[in-house]
């Protein structure tokens, strides 16, 4: 019993520690605060967006809405710049569309994340050979991310940046051994790019951004959380974000699921002390 106690304390510890690094990543909840006073701009705010909406599991979200009827020429989104320049980040959204329509055009996509060599968007696809999907356009490998299916996910990005091989252009030029995007649906890895930017910019998009036309209809998009974090340090096999990507599910949820073992292993001692 007290080797199960050592073993439990010990898996708390290295869960504090990771909370203390989950700690490190920035976030906005939808259920909390207007994004604008955590710095985030607003654009094309016609229709107010609305935060604290319930969506159930004691959880609230925002919600970017565009009314084509009623405001047929507004664009709502929300926007986060970010200034400083890492070799990789991790950005995970937790998200629902509802209403609107599949386009078979590169209007109206819903988030766009986009840092150092990565860049990826998310729309509503209707193509040649399909109706209504996920889709990717910024991505090579596996564009077709998902069918659509009006439920809530969670889509995480890992962005590296450059290759090492520009030594004209520092910025890019981490070293890394897989630069580009990688793209995670529900955890599963769905799309991927190479590295091929070169603009220093880096932003996170949330809303209804491009002009969709007059038959989209109201579209709306549920954001439960928005996180990202950045990192510096290679793994062994040269590739940035391996210790970022170890902490993609929701960071309160690593907090609470340490705050538990630690509670398990004080039971586990009090036992022990009988």
């Amino acid at each position: 019993m007290r080797s199960l106690f050592v073993a439990i304390a010990l898996v708390a510890l290295l869960l504090a520690a990771s909370t203390a690094n989950a700690a490190s990543w920035a976030n906005f909840y939808g259920g909390e605060v207007d994004p604008t006073t955590v710095g985030w701009a607003r654009y094309g705010a016609a229709e107010q967006p609305v935060w604290g909406v319930d969506i159930g599991g004691g959880n609230q979200a925002l919600v970017v809405s565009h009314d084509a009827v009623n405001f047929p020429l507004n664009q709502p989104y929300y926007q986060y710049s970010f200034a400083s320049r890492v070799a990789a980040i991790v950005i995970q959204m937790r998200f629902r569309i509802e209403g609107g329509e599949p386009r078979p055009d590169n209007t109206c996509y819903y988030e766009r994340f986009r840092y150092n060599d990565g860049r990826s968007r998310l729309w509503r696809y209707s193509g040649s050979t399909t109706g209504d999907d996920f889709w990717d356009p910024d991505m090579v490998s596996d564009s077709y991310i998902a069918p659509f299916d009006g439920g809530w996910h969670v889509l995480s990005y890992l962005m590296v940046g450059g290759d090492g091989a520009d030594p004209l252009n520092p910025i890019n030029n981490y070293g890394a051994a897989n630069p580009g995007t990688r793209a995670y649906l529900d955890g599963v890895l769905v799309a991927s790019r190479g590295a091929n930017l070169t603009g220093n910019g880096g932003d996170l998009q949330m809303g209804i951004v491009r002009q969709p036309p007059a038959t989209f209809g109201t579209g709306s998009l549920y954001v439960d959380y928005i996180a990202w974090a950045f990192d510096e340090t290679k793994d062994e096999f040269g590739n940035y974000g391996t210790e970022l990507m170890g902490l993609v599910p929701e960071p309160s949820s690593l907090l609470a699921l340490g705050a538990g073992l630690a509670g398990l292993a004080c039971t586990l001692r009090r036992r022990i002390g009988r």
